[in-house]
This record gives structure tokens, C-alpha cells and sequence, in this order.
């Protein structure tokens, strides 16, 4: 025999945005899904309202002949099936608010009072209830977003095997790593360490450390960087008396990673450095390891204030084998000019000077080997008479670049001129140190016009 179908009408289940109930009709198995009507306010009575409903739904459709009985339950909720586990899901039934009462000023009444009291109850219940549904629902969630980033991980590491990076030999990486340091300081050195003013504080400031940032990339660029000297032979250090272990510490690793490749070192000393106050440990500990790099040198570039800021090199042993290019200026006349200290001596017997660039007493160049430069910078400032230089040009057979800047003081005298001859010379370039023709003083421009013609009518090649 048959079984009667039975329906279940869940009255209400959610209140929609017009106030009206949603209604859910199921059926046992007359038919595959449930329906739905959206049933609104037309009596005093809910379950009139749903019978009337469903009286419209039965007598429209052919299900009026199997249905024998209605059964109503009042207040069951409706429920989600996770596609997953099968299990059922409760949603919580809202039942609607009064409006005009949240934004009166009215009084519930003691049974008001009562009923709100057990509303909310059962809704901290139902709330409750519901955090401990998601509790484990947010724990599966955060083990998949865990896996997801631990997998997109892998997927980036195992992709960079195949990257076209891990193809470039570490030689070449190397050219690449030399030619981003040139452009990483104004003057291409790769460390620059220089005294930063600020209302007469000085600090130190590191403009340059390219390699150092090149190897904190990746472990791979790390055993490139380091393991290629060049990166590491261009330092260029401010001496002053206010470093720190941090400067300390990076001059260290630049000179222990150049290993034994030639170094490109600039040394600048500012007067302040031999003033009174005592310098501190970093800072004489740093001009000792820069000193003490001389013999490893190939272009050295000094500049001090103060000549006697020299004379605090006292090491016997002191060389310049490897110098080819020297750059030495200086503030200082010639009177404090003691060529009888270390520094000047191992100058004297630099056995592959080729470059200098000179801007000090005309009493330096009868330091250096003068016969086998091929390339000169002089500057004039500080020498009398350009007919003092003429001896030293008549000296350097081998010089093939000369450049000269004038001086302020240099004068012109036509009897001290003579004939010069240098053979080898190709290059000759005389520039003015101002910043433009509309900046000259009448007299220096005077000045360096006769320095000009006076030199020019004293060399032959």
C-alpha cells in the first residue's frame, strides 16, 4: 500500500526586507526539491496564512490528489548541507525587530521585559552555538592557507631550477656586479665613507657600499660578491675623529674580501683631524688599516689639510711597489714640506709610476720619478712663476698626457722663458679653474693668458 506524502511547511524561516515570511514546502518524495513561497502578512495568524497558502499551491497544482494530511511545525530552521561531509548546518531563525521601538523612548513592560530577557538567551545560545561551528571550520581554513603559501613557496623555488640566472657563469656575474658598482658613487668608488656636517656636528655617512647590499640579495650573489675581488679593491674613507665599530667593521670587510687584487684608495684628511682633541680608537685604527694597505695600492689618492698629518707614518717598511697612479693635494705652503720623512721616501722609489696628479708645492715633483710619468695633471695654485715648472716638463721625456690648471698667483716672466723639448708628448690640454668668463676678474684672466702663451711658446715637440 501507498504511504500518503507528507509535507512539512516551515513557517516562517526568514523575514524578508517587505516584512513578508519565507516559506519552505517539502514534500517525502512527490517531489525532488523544496519549494518555496514568500508568504506575507495577510491575517492576524501565521498558520492561517501558511494553510492559505497552501491551499492556493494545491489546488494549482495535480498534488492535490495525493496529499492526506498537513503537518505544521512552527519555528524549525532552516539548514545548509556541506557538499563535503554531509552534514547539516543550522541557520539561525531572526526574528524582526520592531523599529519604532529602537529608536523611541519607549518602556517595555514587565512581559515585554520577560520575553526580550528569553530572546535573548536563546540568541546568545544559537551564537554560541554558532562559534563553536566555525571554530573548527577556521582552524581547516588557516591549515589550507597555510599549505597554500608553504606551496607557493615550493612552486617559486622549484621554478628558479629552471630559471635562466642559475645559466649565467659566475665570471660573468661578476663583470655585471663590477659594472653596477661604478655607477653606484659619484666617483665610482664602492665604498665611500665621507664626514657629514650639521650645525657643526660631523658624523660619519656611508654614500657607497654596493657590494655589501649585492650580497645580502641571495646566498648564490653572496658567494659571487665574495668571492670576487674587485667588487671589494675601491675604498674611499673621510678620516675623522668621530667613527663607529659600523665603519669599522665595513672597512674591514672591503679589505679582507679585495684579498690580494690592487686597491683604488682615496684617503682624505681633513685639519680638524690633528686638532687637540683626542681621536678615538675607531678612527686611529681605521687610518692605521688604510696606511697600512699602501704597498697594495695601485692608484692612491690623498688629500690632507695638514702636511704633518704624514709625518704620524713611521713605518720602516713603508712601499709603494704597486702604485702606478698618485693624486696628492694639499692646503699647506712648502715651509712645512719635510721631504726627509717615510711617506716622502718611499714616494721617491715608486718603481711603476706612470700617472700623477699634483695639485702642492712645485717641491713635490722633485719627489717622484718624473722621467717615467706618461701621464700629468699640475695644477699651478701656489707656484710664483711658470718658468719653475719648465724643469720638470724638460725631465719627463716619457710624458704623453699633460693636462694644467692655472694658478692665481703664478706670473709670467719672459726672461726666465726657454725652449723645452718633450718627445713624447700627444695630448696636451690647459683649462681654466672658473666657473665661467662672466666670473673673471680682469687681472686673473690677464694672468692666465700670459700663463698660457708662456707655456705654449715654451714647448716643442
Amino acid at each position: 500500500m501507498q504511504k500518503d506524502p507528507t509535507y512539512i511547511i516551515d513557517v516562517p524561516i526568514l523575514s524578508t526586507r517587505d516584512g513578508a515570511y519565507q516559506v519552505n514546502l517539502k514534500n517525502s518524495g512527490l517531489f525532488q526539491t523544496p519549494i518555496t513561497f514568500a508568504l506575507p502578512f495577510t491575517s492576524t495568524s501565521c498558520l492561517e496564512d501558511t494553510r492559505f497558502l497552501f491551499g492556493l499551491w494545491n489546488r494549482s497544482t495535480s498534488a492535490r490528489q495525493a496529499a492526506a494530511w498537513l503537518s505544521i511545525k512552527m519555528g524549525e530552521r532552516a539548514s545548509f548541507l556541506c557538499e563535503r561531509c554531509q552534514r547539516q548546518t543550522e541557520v539561525p531563525f531572526l526574528r524582526p525587530l520592531n523599529s519604532n521601538l529602537l529608536h523611541s523612548d519607549y518602556i517595555p513592560c514587565e512581559t515585554e521585559v520577560s520575553q526580550t530577557t528569553e530572546l535573548l538567551e536563546e540568541e546568545a545560545r544559537e551564537l554560541k552555538q554558532l562559534e563553536n561551528d566555525i571554530a573548527p571550520l577556521r582552524r581547516i581554513l588557516e591549515q589550507m592557507e597555510a599549505g597554500k603559501r608553504r606551496l607557493e613557496a615550493q612552486i617559486a623555488q622549484r621554478q628558479s631550477i629552471l630559471s635562466v640566472q642559475r645559466r649565467v657563469p659566475a665570471e660573468l656575474w661578476g663583470n655585471i656586479f663590477a659594472f653596477a658598482c661604478s655607477f653606484s658613487s659619484r666617483d665610482g668608488y664602492f665604498l665611500d665613507i665621507q664626514d657629514l656636517e650639521i650645525d657643526d656636528y660631523h658624523m660619519p655617512e656611508v654614500l657607497s657600499m654596493f657590494p655589501v647590499t649585492l650580497s645580502y640579495v641571495c646566498s648564490r650573489w653572496k658567494a659571487i660578491a665574495t668571492g670576487c675581488p674587485k667588487l671589494w679593491s675601491s675604498i674611499r674613507v673621510e678620516v675623522f675623529s668621530k667613527f663607529s665599530r659600523r665603519e669599522m667593521f665595513l672597512v674591514e670587510t672591503f679589505l679582507d674580501n679585495s684579498a690580494g687584487f690592487p686597491l683604488n684608495m682615496a684617503i682624505i684628511v681633513p685639519v680638524t683631524w690633528l686638532n687637540d682633541r683626542p681621536l678615538d680608537n675607531y678612527c686611529l685604527s681605521i687610518w692605521e688599516l688604510l696606511t697600512g694597505q699602501f704597498s697594495r695600492c695601485e692608484r692612491l689618492s690623498i688629500h690632507v689639510d695638514n702636511l704633518r698629518t704624514l709625518s704620524t707614518l713611521k713605518q720602516p717598511d713603508l712601499s709603494f711597489n704597486n702604485l702606478k697612479a698618485f693624486h696628492f693635494t694639499t692646503r699647506t705652503d712648502r715651509l712645512e714640506f719635510n721631504i726627509n720623512i717615510p711617506f716622502w721616501q718611499a714616494i721617491r722609489q715608486v718603481p711603476k709610476l706612470a700617472e700623477l696628479h699634483a695639485q702642492a708645492p712645485l717641491l713635490l715633483l722633485c719627489l717622484v720619478p718624473i722621467s717615467q710619468l706618461t701621464t700629468m695633471t699640475l695644477n699651478l695654485e701656489g707656484v710664483s712663476n711658470i718658468a719653475d715648472i719648465l724643469p720638470v716638463l724638460e725631465s719627463a721625456r716619457q710624458l704623453r698626457s699633460l693636462t694644467v690648471l692655472p694658478g692665481t698667483d703664478c706670473e709670467f716672466n719672459a726672461t726666465k722663458i726657454r725652449r723645452v723639448e718633450m718627445p713624447s708628448l700627444r695630448t696636451l690640454i690647459l683649462l681654466e679653474d672658473y666657473p665661467s668668463i662672466d666670473s673673471w676678474d680682469f687681472s686673473h684672466g690677464e694672468v692666465y693668458i700670459s700663463q698660457v702663451a708662456g707655456l705654449l711658446g715654451s714647448l716643442q715637440h
